[in-house]
């Protein structure tokens, strides 16, 4: 039997996968940029944001490949909810820094080496997870939506950041970042 296009929308436990997923990365894309703006705005200096950036990115690179093998060894889903949750917490972490007053620059930079620690289990899981949710012949319909979702993420995100920037400073940014990582969390 021939599968429509529609068959993977059919497929509920997809659909709940798919909206985690896209929460995820528009969280992602808008914590970026609210983080890049307060770094910007505390330090100054470019050199201080790129230094924020390998904070972030060097714990989730060296971590991701540990998180695939704790994920192959425990439900994926599990991996998900658990990285959602303290991903979430991590950023009402941040949002209580930011409204507390300036925070420090070690202060983001702890930040942001929590957050990638916790984030590189996620994709792990994710891609470990997608295979139990959709059937082998929906695999490439799957990539596709995935990588196409990812990709709309990756531009509305930092158009509703510097949205919620603007009407509301980077803890609002920052605040809808941890309630869109608990949403996704839900949708698991």
């Amino acid at each position: 039997m021939r599968s429509s296009r529609w068959t993977l929308f059919r497929n509920r436990s997809f659909l709940f996968y798919w909206l985690g997923y896209l929460l995820s990365h528009v969280g992602d894309s808008v914590f970026l940029i609210a983080a890049a703006w307060l770094v910007a705005d505390v330090t100054g200096s470019g050199w201080m944001m790129g230094a924020y950036f390998m904070c972030l990115g060097i714990p989730r690179v060296l971590l991701m490949l540990v998180g695939g093998v704790f994920v192959d060894r425990m439900e994926p889903r599990t991996w998900m909810l658990l990285s959602d949750g303290l991903r979430g917490v991590v950023m009402i972490l941040f949002y209580l820094l930011i409204v507390d007053g300036t925070p420090s620059v070690w202060g983001l930079y702890v930040i942001a080496v929590l957050f990638g620690t916790v984030d590189a289990v996620y994709w792990p899981a994710a891609n470990k997870l997608r295979q139990r949710v959709v059937a082998r012949e929906n695999y490439s319909q799957a990539n596709g939506v995935l990588v196409g979702s990812m990709q709309m993420a990756m531009i509305a995100g930092p158009v509703l950041g510097a949205a919620l920037l603007a009407l509301g400073g980077t803890g609002l940014a920052v605040l809808f970042n941890g309630i869109s990582f608990f949403v996704s969390a839900l949708t698991l």
